[in-house]
């Protein structure tokens, strides 16, 4: 890593080949503390210059992996050629479901039903 890259990852307390993720848990655990909404007004300057140094340690994490092989973990035979190919796919849709039966008629009223309605 580059010594800005350094810096910033001591600056979080991690090591040297620190991921991203790791990254990300080392901020929101000082963000959390930092948070003007918890430690109040004056703490904003600081919370500020914390979440810029995690913007810039992200991004010079990020051009660290695109520039180093992004297939290292992958077999030798070259990079996959299925990746990304099913990036757009969506899953058939279900069949329609077929059409209800019609309503079976009431039964007819018998007289004394038919008494009781009048």
């Amino acid at each position: 890593p580059s010594p800005r890259m350094g810096q910033l990852l001591r600056r979080f307390q991690l090591p040297p080949q620190a991921t991203k993720s790791e990254l990300r848990a080392a901020y929101l655990k000082q963000a959390k503390v930092l948070h003007p909404d918890v430690a109040g007004k004056s703490s904003e300057e600081q919370f500020r210059k914390l979440k810029e140094e995690y913007e810039e340690a992200m991004k010079l994490l990020r051009e660290g992996s695109s520039s180093s092989s992004s297939y290292s973990s992958s077999s030798s035979s070259g990079p996959n050629p299925y990746h990304g190919f099913y990036q757009n796919w969506t899953p058939p849709r279900p069949p329609p479901r077929p059409p209800r039966p019609p309503p079976t008629p009431p039964e007819p009223l018998t007289p004394a039903q038919r008494v009781r309605n009048v």
